[in-house]
């Protein structure tokens, strides 16, 4: 996993109060909000959680996501793709 993988999977386990090594790539399409019909499995994260990961990653990436991005975010891979997307030289800043 490069960089950005690793700190989105960070942040999110954090909220989901995973280890970052229990979220592989098999994980990355799951839904992370919890959903009412309980049908597909999740992270189990709610709206305080989604609200919360993307302080985080907009703290940790030093990016901005708007309400629409943020809206967006569904899965692992989404967020990723987000930071990805904001982040174009791949490369996180020192922590």
């Amino acid at each position: 996993m490069n960089n950005i993988e690793q700190e989105v999977i960070a942040e999110i386990a954090k909220l989901a109060n995973l280890e970052p090594t229990d979220i592989d790539k098999s994980k990355f399409d799951l839904p992370l909000y919890a959903n009412n019909e309980k049908k597909l499995p999740s992270l189990g994260l709610d709206s305080l959680d989604a609200s919360e990961l993307v302080v985080d990653l907009e703290d940790r990436c030093n990016v901005s996501i708007s309400p629409e991005e943020a809206a967006s975010i569904k899965t692992i891979r989404d967020a990723i793709n987000l930071v990805r997307q904001k982040m174009p030289n791949g490369k996180l800043p020192d922590k």
